[in-house]
């Protein structure tokens, strides 16, 4: 049996990566480098062919869909975008994880606001993680912040050569 799959806007993002990584951080406050290095670790800066992963999750965000979260819906929500745009688009899913960061960031902020230096995103990324316990929420984000120290080279699967540098 062969299956067909349609997807709205199947094809790569008409825009360059490294424009759609500095207008979702523009437009939502979070951190240009974060949002790289979560679609890096994520989803090695692949939108799959619009399969989930392992954890139902979708694009290089992995803006999961699942009994532990719904950021696949939330993302799409807070975008007013349709679902199937933020698992097949990956600048409306480096939006929709930028929006969830976002929105996490605030929730944890005492005074609503978003986190000025980079090691204070640390408390968003563990809730982006999804994760069932406290441990696993800062292992997640502990490994956020090793990728960000260390940086990258990889090739997305637009072709495009990313490369974040370290920080050390």
């Amino acid at each position: 049996i062969i299956g067909i799959r349609l997807f709205e806007n199947h094809s790569p993002s008409p825009e360059p990566l490294p424009t759609a990584f500095h207008q979702a951080a523009k437009e939502f406050g979070v951190p240009e480098k974060l949002l790289m290095t979560l679609c890096y670790m994520e989803g090695d800066m692949s939108m799959h062919d619009g399969y989930p992963s392992s954890e139902d999750g979708f694009g290089c965000m992995d803006l999961a869909k699942n009994n532990q979260t719904d950021a696949l819906d939330e993302a799409a929500s807070l975008l007013h975008v349709s679902v199937n745009k933020v698992k097949t688009d990956m600048a409306t899913n480096i939006r929709g994880g930028a929006a969830i960061l976002h929105q996490n960031a605030i929730k944890l902020s005492p005074h609503h606001h978003l986190p000025t230096k980079l090691s204070d995103w640390y408390g968003a990324i563990a809730l982006y993680s999804n994760a069932r316990t406290k441990t696993a929420a800062e292992m997640y984000a502990d490994a956020v912040y090793k990728i960000l120290n260390r940086g990258f080279t990889t090739t997305a699967d637009t072709g495009e050569q990313i490369t974040l540098a370290s920080s050390s």
